[in-house]
């Protein structure tokens, strides 16, 4: 907590604060609130897991551990359920882009008598092995932008991010629109477009790792320099 210009240590959360053991216990960490949501990477040889603590009195406490969803387990750890999540309001949204040989999937909890349950669980659009859906997720009011960067070899792994919007009438969330790679030209550099995603203050900005118009003064190209796009709203449709 900060007391002026000043930082001091408030408490320590790890692995002895429960009773579970977990490995690389911090390994992703999401705050809003009252709520501390914090990444175990490796738990007891199984797939990873989230564990969620809650503020009061100025004491934070063990709540909850979120588990990969049984019915949507592979039965292997490694497929990083847990890589990237956040937390607004009520809603939890957690990637698990290594599911099914990499395709991907995205699970979303929602806060039900004080217990963090699964809601909806988000599958891609186009199911393809490596494509990583869910390696990135950014959440603002009624929109949930999901990264599908496609972390391949493939010489045109050029990259996807889905516009999910919430719908009140069915309490889920339902595709609103596919966003792409604008520059085929340059298709060769692999641009892995949707490897971050963040919609923020009503704006939408995405990146690439590799940069579309970096070129070296000899013209030779630069890859690995990495690029953000930002994209605004017209009418109704990102562009």
């Amino acid at each position: 907590t900060r007391t002026g210009t000043t930082w001091s240590l408030q408490q320590k959360l790890d692995s002895d604060s429960y009773a579970l053991t977990n490995y690389q216990f911090g390994s992703e960490v999401a705050i809003e609130g009252d709520t501390i949501l914090v990444g175990a990477t490796y738990y007891d040889s199984s797939p990873e897991l989230v564990s969620v603590f809650n503020r009061s009195n100025g004491i934070w406490t063990y709540s909850q551990s979120i588990y990969v969803p049984y019915t949507q387990m592979t039965g292997v750890h490694g497929e990083e359920f847990n890589s990237t999540f956040l937390i607004e309001g009520n809603t939890i949204v957690i990637g698990n882009p290594k599911y099914n040989n990499g395709a991907g999937q995205v699970h979303i909890f929602r806060l039900v008598n004080e217990q963090w349950t699964l809601s909806q669980t988000l599958t891609p659009p186009a199911s393809a092995v490596g494509a990583q859906f869910g390696i990135s997720v950014s959440l603002e009011d009624d929109l949930l932008l999901i990264g599908e960067p496609g972390l391949g070899e493939a010489s045109n792994d050029l990259g996807k991010a889905y516009l999910y919007q919430f719908n009140q009438d069915t309490d889920l969330y339902e595709l609103n629109q596919s966003l792409d790679y604008n520059y085929l030209t340059h298709a060769d550099e692999s641009p892995h477009f949707g490897t971050q995603v963040l919609l923020q203050d009503g704006m939408m900005f995405i990146l690439s790792i590799n940069d579309p118009f970096a070129d070296d003064l000899s013209g030779e190209s630069l890859l690995h320099n990495g690029t953000v796009t930002q994209f605004k709203k017209v009418d109704s449709e990102w562009v």
